[in-house]
């Protein structure tokens, strides 16, 4: 019996073949559309990251289109990768920028002085630390170690190195010729120490904690055996250390909580920055924030303070103090956590003073005004060089012959100020303002909730 034909099969969708163009993969497609946009994006913080994905799609697709026998295109793989190379290429200046960005930030906040070492130009300090604005303008004294003189000249820059304006208004020099078993070191009370016997403490105790003014502090407890040759009565202690980034950045984060209106509230004091009143409530305002480091010496009744040093470099700062009537001389040093750095600490004993010779600016350059650099730094006169972020300015000093048998010290003097860019909210955050007044808040306890980094 013969069957029926049976019916053919319907019509499957047409395969690529003669006279049918290969489609483009999907594949493909897909690398080339997040290259594009990561491309155009690229402006955007780290949108350019797609072109990753474009990248990785990309390849695959070129890899599998040797081996896949499916008749497609995969030419917009290659434009796919190009597009991904260069929008992953932005990404990572993004990311560059950003770290730069905020390790400048974290750098602290105060003009840079770079020394010339005979070679190349040394950051050798930062001055006028605190010097926020210019109701707090005030000068500084360090010492610069990287200073050579070459063809009897001293050379020096100062350079904004962060997102401020630095406003300086005097910048000297001052030269000692000293016996080199005497150690000449600045004082924050804009005097010059000279220093024997140096030595370090016998034995030494940190310790973090809350004390009775309900604010945590830490505190570091030195025993010295008492300096020979100083005398009965006073003695030098040399504090080698420095302000830390993370102070710096606990500051400004605290201030912004209280608005922007913060900086017109705090320049208010700036209408005569020699006045008595106005060092009074900048000191004032320094202690309710807890930025200084105390200093007290057991068996005397001073209490001394050392004002923030700028993060960048580690500094030596002379501190004359009391000796007790007999023994060995226990210091306490007290401050916020994880606001100083204290790298060593050592007593010594007190010397005759030597002559100083002050040097004034003798040349001057600058691309900010030239003409005025010399003129602008030559003294303390309330006329400022302004450097804005990147700007600086070459300094010289004639260097005097050196006494022989002497070893020589020069320590840097500049009377300046910075304003910087607190940011917060828009006006005053009038209740953060009272609570920081009444000390219902404070810098040191907003400080210790805040993360390591």
């Amino acid at each position: 019996m013969q069957m029926p034909p049976q019916a053919p099969p319907p019509p499957g969708p047409p395969r690529p073949g003669p006279g049918y163009p290969p489609s483009h993969s999907a594949m493909s497609v897909a690398a080339l559309v997040l290259g594009l946009v990561g491309f155009l994006g690229g402006i955007v913080p780290f949108v350019g990251f797609l072109g990753l994905i474009a990248l990785g799609l990309g390849i695959l697709d070129l890899r599998r289109a040797k081996t896949d026998a499916v008749r497609e295109r995969h030419g917009l793989s290659t434009a796919g990768i190009v597009l991904g190379s260069i929008s992953s290429l932005g990404a990572v200046v993004w990311v560059i920028f950003s770290i730069w960005f905020v390790e400048s930030a974290s750098k602290g906040s105060c003009p840079h002085l770079y020394a010339w070492d005979g070679e190349h130009y040394q950051l050798d300090s930062d001055l006028v630390s605190g010097a926020l604005y210019k109701g707090a303008e005030r000068e500084d004294m360090d010492r610069l170690e990287s200073l050579r003189a070459v063809d009897g000249v001293y050379r020096v820059r100062i350079q904004d190195d962060l997102q401020e304006t630095d406003n300086v208004d005097s910048l000297s020099l001052v030269v000692v010729d000293a016996p080199s078993s005497v150690t000449v070191l600045p004082t924050q009370r804009g005097e010059l120490a000279f220093v024997s016997a140096m030595a370090a403490p016998i034995t030494t105790a940190r310790e973090e904690g809350t004390f009775e003014s309900g604010e945590p502090r830490e505190t570091w407890t030195l025993t010295f055996k008492r300096p020979e040759g100083s005398g009965a009565t006073t003695g030098v202690l040399v504090l080698h250390g420095r302000t830390t980034a993370f102070a710096e950045k606990a500051f400004v984060e605290y201030m912004a909580t209280m608005g922007q209106a913060t900086r017109p509230l705090l320049e208010l004091h700036a209408t005569d920055n020699n006045c008595s009143c106005s060092r009074e409530y900048m000191d004032e305002e320094m202690d309710r924030l807890g930025l200084p480091l105390a200093v007290t010496v057991a068996g005397t009744d001073a209490r001394l303070r050392v004002d923030p040093i700028g993060p960048a470099v580690l500094r030596s700062q002379a501190i004359p103090i009391a000796l007790p009537p007999s023994g060995d001389v226990v210091v306490r040093l007290e401050g916020t956590p994880r606001f100083w750095e204290v790298d060593h600490v050592m007593l010594g004993a007190t010397e005759a003073p030597h002559d100083a010779t002050v040097l004034l600016p003798a040349r001057a350059t600058s691309a900010v005004r030239t003409r005025d650099a010399l003129r602008l730094l030559g003294k303390s006169d309330g006329e400022r060089m302004s450097l804005a972020p990147g700007q600086f300015v070459d300094v010289e000093f004639d260097s005097p012959p050196q006494a022989i048998g002497t070893t020589r010290t020069v320590v840097a003097k500049m009377r300046g100020y910075y304003d910087l860019d607190i940011g917060g909210r828009a006006g005053a955050n009038v209740p953060r303002m009272i609570a920081h007044r009444t000390g219902v808040t404070s810098l040191p306890r907003f400080a210790a909730r805040m993360p390591l980094r």
